[in-house]
């Protein structure tokens, strides 16, 4: 590693997890006192458990040796990072890709253990800067350029909060409502060029909120509506066009298709 690269990787941060005993969390203990870098290991269980917000790192490793149990947690870490600009990589064991499907919503890379260990050095050196290079030079499919106001409608403050950072970065400005009946009030108070809706919330959801607003005579009624919603079955996707609704995403939604959805209705 070069002398820049040495005084860089002094700010980057990397998470891992697995167990604290593992060899590879060991040899990152090592590598944080060689180069100084910020390293933190939780289990797989506590990094389930975590906020979405709460995985902002330049590098993720999750370590796939686990048992059998491990692997059902898979799924539920998937939904967690859907949000981060992190490099996220997957250790597996050399030549097993049985864990391919974990790439349906998020960009990861697959890496074998043997190679960190033998060469961690090198191996750190290729992810928190060769490879970074090459992802941060891919734009969204599309792009926001001009500054709206989008209001997200969700009963889930965490995933308002995540998903709010990533719009406001595109010079977006976003207005929160945690259910249908205080987007509503909003809609009376704010100018809104889009909304993104959950379907399923409490006191009034995302229907009934759609289906109020279009029946209104408030310039609001044909403001685009995007469905936000983590089910997306036939019938869920019936009562989205039939509600009124333009469009939906399915939740966790990477952050280039959560732009790009939002792009194409503004």
């Amino acid at each position: 590693m070069d002398v820049i690269k040495t005084e860089l990787i002094k700010a980057k941060t990397v998470l891992f997890i697995g167990e604290e005993t593992s060899d590879v969390a060991i040899e990152l203990e090592r590598l944080k006192h060689t180069t100084e870098m910020e390293v933190e290991v939780v289990s797989l269980l506590d990094a389930c458990d975590r906020d979405e917000y709460h995985f902002e790192y330049s590098l993720i490793l999750i370590d796939g040796e686990f048992s059998r149990s491990g692997w059902s947690l898979m799924s539920r870490l998937e939904g967690k990072l859907g949000f981060t600009e992190a490099r996220i990589v997957f250790l597996n064991e050399e030549g097993n890709t049985r864990n391919l499907y974990f790439q349906r919503y998020v960009n990861i890379v697959l890496k074998a253990r043997e190679d960190f260990i033998r060469r961690p050095i090198e191996t750190l050196d290729f992810l928190l800067f060769d490879s970074l290079e090459t992802e941060e030079s891919k734009p969204a499919y599309n792009e926001i350029s001009t500054k709206k106001t989008v209001m997200i409608v969700d009963d889930n403050h965490s995933l308002r909060s995540i998903t709010s950072i990533v719009l406001e970065k595109q010079g977006l400005h976003v207005i929160q409502a945690e259910n249908g009946q205080v987007a509503l009030q909003v809609l009376d108070q704010e100018d809104v060029h889009l909304i993104l809706m959950d379907v399923e919330m409490p006191v009034l959801d995302g229907l009934s909120a759609t289906r109020k607003i279009r029946e209104s005579n408030m310039p609001y009624s044909s403001i685009p509506i995007v469905g936000y919603t983590g089910d997306k079955s036939d019938e869920t996707v019936v009562q989205i066009n039939q509600s009124g609704m333009n469009d939906y995403i399915v939740k966790p939604t990477p952050k280039d298709e959560l732009i790009d959805k939002v792009a194409t209705w503004l």
